[in-house]
This record gives C-alpha cells, structure tokens and sequence, in this order.
C-alpha cells in the first residue's frame, strides 16, 4: 500500500492545495496534519517531524489517516463494502492507542489476517504480518512467524517494484509520444518483458492488473503488438482480464490510480477501433481535471484529453457528474477481437471507477 508521504509527495499540486484547505477547516487537529504535509512536501524525514511535533510513532500514523481520509474525500473514494472496511480495522488494530493483552492482542491480529485471506487481499497484509510476528516473539510459534513475516515483505518489495516500473514505463511511454522514435518503442518492450518477469515471480492482484496493463499500453499507443506473444493471446482477452482485475484489487489509491489509465487507456483504444459511439468511458467535463491531474503512475494524462467521449445528458445532470459502471461485465462474444461493455446498470457518481 502506497504510504501517505509517497501520496502527499507525488500528488498533484493543485489538489494538494484543495485537500489542505480541507484539512485547515478542523481547528483540532490542523496543527498537526498541515505540519505533517510541509514536512512530506519538503521531503524530510518522520524523525524530524516527530521531534518537531514531540509526537510518537504511532500518533503520527494516525494524524496520516486523517489527512488519507481528506485525500480520498476529494478524489471521490469512499470504502463500502466489508472487504474494503476490512483495510481500516486491520489498520486501527495495528495503530490504535486500546491497549490489550497479549493473547487477546494476538488473536484480534490472527482474527485479522485469516479474514485478509479469505477476501483476497492478503497482499497488503504485510504491516499486519509484521505485527503478529512481533506479538508472538518468545512463544513456540515465533519462528513459523518469522518465515511468514520474510515472506510477505517480499510480496510487499515485489508489488511495489513493479509499481515503480510500471512509473518509469509510463515515463518512456511519454517520451516515445512526444518524440516517436523506433527506440523508444522498442524501450517499452522492454521495460514490459521487465514488468512480466516481477509478475511471474509474485503474482498477485496487483501484479497482474499492472502486467496487462502495460500490454494494453504497449499496442495501444506504441502498436507493439508482439506483447501479445506473438498472437498467443487475444486484444480482447488482455483487456478483459484488465478490466475485470481492477475491480478485484484492494481498497487504496493504487486502485484509483490504475482505474484512472485504464479509462485513458480504453479511451485510446476506442478510437484506434473507430467506435467511439460505444461511449464506455464517460468524464463529466468539470470533474475530468481530477482523474487528468492524479499521479497515475507517471501514465501521460494529457495526450488522451482528446479521445474522451462525452455523451448528451439530460440537462438537470449537467452538473460534476460522471457516469460509472455499477455493475457491468466484458462480453465475451467480440467484435473484431474488442469486447463491448454491458450496461447492465448504469448510476450517476461524482467520481469515475470510484
């Protein structure tokens, strides 16, 4: 999970502003959440804040879940279901002030992580691993824990290395659009055949959505089709997968983020088919600076600007709407390799994919 420094860090100036507005409003806690996000945006380090705001640790995680909550307020994020409120109890048993004994402790913990397992988002789970490790050093079971622990902070390094390549790729994809060069088309592939081989060592929810992702991208803006292993898979069966991984992924701003290239992506896409009547991906003029001007990745925002589809609204919805999917699927029959999305039901949100 992307921390809040590296949010703050990477987050659009703009809306960084609009979020401390938000923040300065709450005259209990202002002096510390906008302390904490000068100190991100100068890019020290937590020992220095500590000292500066004579906070611990523990009080400084829960001053960041403040300022995520005011993030995640603005870019329309909200977690609903049991899964996606399931993230903050598991980060309230590690970072809330209750304290407990220590069996009950690791039980709540062991609690916690069974129920990560049994929705699928244990790759996250990483923090919490580390928590039951350290509540069961000295017992019997100290060194199954331990293995445990190693082995979900590999999950942890791997997601995000190939987060981090998945930032540079979009970096090059830049360049190759700005400059066209062969090389750099070529450097995509590359830098793809580097994503796969991270996802083939840890697969998870994240690591696969990132790997077609970059498939996606690589045919769609470089027409580098030979990512499709040389017609071994189908344009339809990448943005398939695709489409349907990013709703399995964990409650975060990485989701938002990688949901946010995808409908760039898609975009590009439609408009390579020559279908842009199928208007799949739909922005509300006044709310697509927010999806524009998020990090995603490094992805290049501007150059789909003019590939996004606007359909007629009635004009008692011309307001900051988007329109989203609230359920839907890929059907499988497709249309020249290119699937067509189901409106199965369709609802009027503030945000895109929120």
């Amino acid at each position: 999970m992307r921390s809040v420094k590296e949010i703050v860090e990477k987050m659009n100036l703009t809306h960084l502003q609009i979020v401390r507005e938000e923040l300065s409003a709450d005259e209990g806690y202002n002096k510390f959440t906008l302390a904490i996000l000068d100190n991100y945006q100068a890019n020290q380090g937590e020992d220095v804040l500590l000292e500066k705001l004579n906070i611990n640790l523990q009080s400084l995680r829960l001053f960041e879940r403040t300022i995520e909550k005011a993030i995640f307020d603005f870019y329309g994020l909200e977690a609903k279901s049991v899964q996606e409120l399931l993230i903050s109890s598991v980060f309230y048993a590690i970072y809330g002030q209750t304290k407990k004994q220590a069996h009950i402790k690791r039980a709540e913990l062991d609690s916690l992580f069974c129920s990560m397992k049994q929705f699928g988002i244990d790759q996250i789970a990483s923090p919490l691993v580390n928590e039951l490790y350290l509540a069961n050093l000295g017992t019997t079971t100290e060194a199954a824990y331990f293995q445990l622990n190693e082995n979900y902070k590999k999950v942890l390094d791997d997601t995000n290395l190939i987060l981090d390549k998945f930032s540079s790729f979009n970096t090059t994809l830049a360049e190759f659009l700005e400059s066209n060069k062969k090389s750099l088309s070529n450097k995509l592939v590359s830098q793809h055949d580097e994503i796969r081989q991270i996802y083939q060592n840890t697969k998870n929810k994240t690591t696969k959505v990132v790997y077609y992702l970059s498939k996606l991208i690589c045919v769609a803006y470089a027409d580098q089709t030979i990512v499709l292993e040389n017609g071994k898979i189908g344009l339809g069966e990448v943005l398939t997968i695709t489409y349907e991984g990013l709703f399995q992924l964990p409650f975060g701003i990485d989701r938002f983020y990688l949901k946010n290239v995808f409908a760039h992506v898609y975009a590009k896409h439609l408009s390579n088919v020559e279908k842009p009547e199928i208007g799949q991906i739909i922005l509300g003029k006044e709310t697509e600076s927010n999806l524009f001007g998020a990090y995603n990745f490094n992805f290049p925002n501007e150059v789909s600007r003019d590939l996004v589809m606007f359909m007629q609204l009635p004009k008692t919805h011309s307001e900051k709407i988007n329109i989203q999917l609230e359920t839907g699927s890929l059907d499988q029959s497709f249309n020249g390799g290119f699937p067509e999305l189901l409106f199965p039901k369709v609802s009027i949100y503030k945000s895109l994919l929120n």
